[in-house]
C-alpha cells in the first residue's frame, strides 16, 4: 500500500550493515552512526538523484506498489565504502528482475484483483533507471591543494576532509555530499568535476561489464543440466524420468560414453536420441551444456542474418520493379498504343474498338 501523500510512486527502502568481519572497528548488532550515514548516501545517489524511476513501480494508483528493499554487506572494508555500497546497490537495481503484473478488473473497478505472474509464466522484467549515478569520492589534502580519488583506508585516516560527487556517464553531476573537515572552493570544485568526468566512462564501463557477465550466468542457469550416469541411464526410461542435480556425478568421459550410448539405444527403440521429434537432450555434463548453449545461440544469430539478407533482397527487387515501372510510365507514348515489352493492362493500354 503506498503512503497518502504519494499514491503513484513505490517506495524503495536501503540499508547498508557493517560486519564485524569487515573491520574491528565495526560492532555487532544494531546499525551504528557509520552504517545509517552510509545507508542515506545510498538513497540520497539512487533515489535523491532521481535515477530510479518510481512510478513505474505503481501497479494500482493509490492501492498497490512495488516495495524494494536494498540490503548491502560489507564483507571487507579496505577503505572508500561510500563508493563501493553506492555502486554494488546501483549494480543490484540493474541486476534485479521484478515478476510481471496483471490487473484484472472482471469484477469491477473497485474489486480489481492484482496476479502476480510466476517466472515460470512469464519473464520477469527489469526496473526503469534513468540514468547511471556514478560515485567519485576525493580525499582532501592540505586544503584542497592535492585530492586524492578512490582513498584507501590509510588516505582517509590522514585526510583533512572528504568530498563525494555522484555523476552519470554523461557528465552532468546528479548530487554533492561533504564529509567532515575542511571545505572546498569553486575552483577546487570544478577540478572534482573534471576529474569525475573523466573517471565516469571507465567506471561505467566496468560496471556493464559485470551485468553482462550476471546475465550471462543468469541464462545459463536456467538451462536444465542432468549430471551422473543416473542421466544417461534414465534417457532410454523417456524424458520424464531425467533426473535433477542431485544425481552423483562421476568422471566426464565415463558421462559422455554412457550418455551416448543410452541415445544410441534409445534412437534404435523409437526413443529419446536420434531424430526423436521430442527433440530431448541429455548433458552429460556442465561443459557439454555450455558448449550446446553455443551452438543454438550461433544458429540463431545466423538464421536472423540470413532473414535480414533475405529481408533486403525482397527490397531491392522491390524496388528496381518499381523504378522499372515508374520508367515505363514516363516514356510511354500516346494513349491507345502499346508499350513494347510491357504488359497491356500495367502500361494502362486500352483496346480501341
Amino acid at each position: 500500500i503506498p503512503y497518502s501523500h504519494a499514491v503513484l510512486f513505490g517506495f524503495p527502502r536501503f540499508n547498508v550493515e557493517l560486519s564485524p568481519m569487515a573491520s574491528a572497528s565495526f560492532a555487532a548488532g544494531r546499525p551504528g552512526e557509520g552504517a545509517v550515514e552510509l545507508a542515506r548516501l545510498v538513497e540520497r545517489c539512487l533515489r535523491g538523484s532521481g535515477a530510479l524511476d518510481m512510478e513505474a513501480l505503481c501497479v494500482l494508483p493509490g492501492r498497490k506498489v512495488w516495495s524494494l528493499r536494498v540490503d548491502v554487506h560489507v564483507l571487507d572494508s579496505a577503505g572508500n565504502l561510500v563508493d563501493v555500497c553506492c555502486l554494488a546497490a546501483l549494480a543490484a537495481l540493474l541486476g534485479f528482475r521484478k515478476p510481471q503484473v496483471e490487473v484484472d478488473q472482471s469484477a469491477g473497478e473497485g474489486e480489481a484483483q492484482v496476479i502476480v505472474h510466476p517466472p515460470e509464466v512469464r519473464e520477469p522484467q527489469p526496473l526503469t533507471l534513468h540514468h547511471l549515478p556514478l560515485p567519485h569520492t576525493f580525499a582532501i589534502f592540505e586544503s584542497g591543494a592535492i585530492l586524492a580519488a578512490d582513498p584507501n583506508l590509510s588516505e582517509e585516516a590522514a585526510a583533512a576532509g572528504a568530498a563525494t560527487l555522484f555523476m552519470n556517464p554523461h557528465g552532468e553531476v546528479c548530487g554533492w555530499q561533504m564529509a567532515e573537515g575542511v571545505g572546498l572552493d569553486t575552483h577546487q570544485m570544478m577540478r572534482c568535476v573534471r576529474l569525475a568526468a573523466a573517471r565516469s566512462p571507465e567506471l561505467a564501463a566496468t560496471l556493464q561489464e559485470a551485468l553482462q557477465k550476471h546475465e550471462l550466468a543468469r541464462v545459463q542457469a536456467r538451462v536444465r543440466r542432468h549430471t551422473g550416469a543416473a542421466a544417461a541411464a534414465a534417457a532410454a526410461a523417456g524424458p520424464g524420468s531425467l533426473p535433477g542435480r542431485e544425481a552423483a556425478a562421476v568422471n566426464a568421459a565415463a558421462c559422455r560414453g554412457a550418455a551416448a550410448a543410452a541415445a544410441a539405444a534409445g534412437a534404435a527403440s523409437g526413443g529419446v536420441g536420434g531424430h526423436d521429434p521430442r527433440n530431448v537432450t541429455v548433458l552429460a555434463d556442465t561443459e557439454e551444456a555450455d558448449e550446446k548453449l553455443q551452438d543454438l545461440m550461433a544458429e540463431i544469430r545466423q538464421a536472423v542474418a540470413r532473414q535480414h539478407l533475405q529481408d533486403q533482397q525482397l527490397e531491392q527487387q522491390a524496388e528496381a520493379v518499381a523504378a522499372r515501372r515508374q520508367a515505363a510510365a514516363a516514356t510511354a507514348p500516346e494513349a491507345g498504343v502499346p508499350v513494347a515489352g510491357a504488359d497491356p493492362e500495367e502500361a494502362g493500354f486500352v483496346k480501341p474498338p
